[in-house]
């Protein structure tokens, strides 16, 4: 399956690069667009099709495009019985963005600079922001949070320590409020909402790297003070 796919992808560069030199010729500039006339309907058209096809079918945003296109559907949707096959609209819609990026990438085979648009904006996105957000998020579960207390879970092999500290209720409202944006952006990017397992496992990990340093340990928390009578 691997080599039938690789050889489809090699052919249809093929036919995208022979259907730009038939179409435009040797002499073009790096963006095809550029080689349109400024200003005409055409133009237009197209780098309204190419930014609309970029972001619905960038492989960073094809799973959260047909979930909203799904959320819509269903808000649209009148009340009533579920239906019968779930599983035919959600591929009816993933077809349809396949069908639409292959026709808009044939009609217009440079998509250069609005590529180099969408990848340095999400490229800044995924390096700088997400894991700072990922690494909040695994040492704050905003769905086993208690409202007094912050539960940290570590799994090494088969057993689980269960450590559990007071915080004042200021900073929890705080971190209520922090967990809410954290979990919409993994929302985002985490199709699956797998997040305990994700959290369970990096904590794991952390704490088997912190028992392999020599004389480091992971700091257990803090008892809470308790009132001395």
């Amino acid at each position: 399956a691997v080599m039938y796919t690789m050889i489809i992808v090699a052919l249809l560069y093929v036919l995208f690069g022979m259907s730009t030199i038939t179409i435009f010729g040797t002499d073009t500039l790096d963006n095809v667009l550029l080689n349109l006339t400024d200003g005409s309907l055409c133009a237009l058209a197209f780098k309204v099709l190419m930014l609309t096809i970029l972001t619905c079918a960038y492989p960073l945003l094809c799973h959260c495009s047909r979930d909203a296109w799904l959320a819509l559907v269903a808000a649209l949707r009148p009340p009533g019985p579920p239906p019968k096959h779930p599983n035919l609209l959600p591929s009816l819609v993933s077809f349809t963005l396949y069908v639409v990026n292959v026709v808009v990438s044939v009609l217009v085979p440079s998509i250069s600079t609005i590529l180099t648009f969408v990848s340095g904006t999400f490229g800044t996105l995924i390096y700088f922001v997400v894991p700072a957000f990922f690494n909040l998020y695994i040492h704050t579960d905003p769905h086993q949070a208690h409202p007094n207390s912050k539960s940290i879970l570590l799994e090494d092999d088969d057993e689980m320590d269960t450590y559990s500290t007071a915080a004042p209720q200021a900073q929890q409202r705080e971190r209520h409020r922090s967990d809410s944006v954290l979990a919409a952006t993994l929302d985002f990017f985490t199709p699956n909402n797998d997040y305990r397992s994700i959290r369970k496992a990096s904590l794991a990990l952390e704490h088997k790297i912190h028992s392999l340093l020599p004389g480091d340990t992971p700091d257990a928390p803090e008892e809470p003070d308790t009132p001395v009578a």
